[in-house]
């Protein structure tokens, strides 16, 4: 290949009807810088192929160590997968019976304790409906009060009357009812 430096010092001789020599040289020189660029890329190019065929040369050689390597590491690998699978096997199969004798404990417990929530609503309505009973009665007698502003002496004693008949309605409904540990709840 020829260089940019023989390409400018290359001379040529005149002749009579030849072409206008400054636009011969400024093309000419066009040439020359363009094919300047050309050769110092070419000559890059020639130096990284000679890097890049160094490396082949070393990967090249170590591909045969890494091809072996990968050999045994998928023997070794498939010999750790076999083991560990059995062992999920055995694993996954103990948990399941783990599970389901769980599973039918909760179910026994839920059973008992919608019987028991059933029970404390049941027991909630029949002491709704005897509280609606004494507050219908503690209604009727306030309404048969005799008018306070006539005769207060009355209405003291009336009042103290009508409240010994709540608290013994109220003691005697609490004695009916079965003691309760914890309130009921909608929950369920």
């Amino acid at each position: 290949m020829v260089s940019p430096h023989e390409l400018k010092n290359k001379a040529f001789t005149r002749a009579m009807r030849g072409y206008n020599p400054t636009e011969v040289d400024e093309h000419f020189d066009f040439l020359l810088s363009t094919y300047t660029d050309l050769y110092k890329e070419n000559d890059e190019l020639k130096r990284r192929i000679v890097k890049l065929e160094e490396q082949l040369a070393q990967y090249t050689k170590d591909s045969e160590a890494i091809r072996t390597a990968l050999l045994n590491a998928q023997k070794v690998s498939a010999k750790i997968i076999d083991e560990a699978n059995g062992k999920a096997e055995l694993i996954v199969k103990s948990v399941k019976e783990s599970c389901d004798a769980k599973l039918e404990e909760i179910k026994a417990d839920l059973v008992r304790e919608c019987e028991v929530l059933n029970t404390l609503r049941q027991m909630n309505r029949e002491y709704a409906h005897k509280m609606q009973a004494v507050t219908a009665k503690q209604q009727s007698e306030l309404s048969a009060l005799p008018n306070i502003e006539e005769d207060v002496a009355n209405a003291d004693e009336a009042i103290r009357g009508i409240l010994n008949t709540v608290k013994t309605e109220l003691e005697h409904n609490q004695e009916s009812l079965p003691a309760l540990t914890e309130e009921p709840s909608d929950e369920a």
